[in-house]
Parts: structure tokens; C-alpha cells; sequence
């Protein structure tokens, strides 16, 4: 066998034998302890006298419309 033969079979017998060896795997990482999740803000209800929902909704009505409000399409059928 020549020369240049020889040295390109030992060179792929290596990459092959290097190719094939298990690698080490890498040791787990250490775990934090869970940190129970922080508790929900509390933010206090508003003052009874300015509680939208229980004083009627955001718009003060004139008649059967909002006050600002233009109602359009009763006089229709089906409306």
C-alpha cells in the first residue's frame, strides 16, 4: 500500500472511532426550590356612591337613550 493510501485510512479509522464514542453528558443542573407564586394585588372596591355597576352603568338616560346618544332605527319593523 502507499503512503498516502495508508494515511487517509488511518485519518477515516479515527474520524469513525471518534464518530462512534459516546460523549459524557453533562452532570444536571442543580434545581431551585419552587417559589410558591406571589399573591394577587388587592385593590380595594371602589366608594358605594361612585360604584358604576351598582349606581346603573356609565350613562346617565334621557328617556330610553343615553344622555349624548342618538337612538335610530325604532320606527323600523324589525328594529
Amino acid at each position: 500500500m502507499s503512503l498516502k493510501i495508508l494515511s487517509t485510512l488511518v485519518l477515516a479509522l479515527a474520524v469513525l472511532f471518534t464518530a462512534c464514542v459516546p460523549r459524557p453528558s453533562p452532570a444536571p443542573a442543580p434545581t431551585a426550590p419552587s417559589q410558591p407564586p406571589p399573591a394577587p394585588r388587592r385593590v380595594p372596591p371602589p366608594p358605594r356612591e361612585r360604584n358604576l355597576l351598582m349606581n346603573g352603568g356609565f350613562e346617565t338616560l334621557e328617556g330610553e337613550d343615553p344622555v349624548a346618544w342618538k337612538g335610530s332605527g325604532r320606527s323600523y319593523p324589525g328594529a
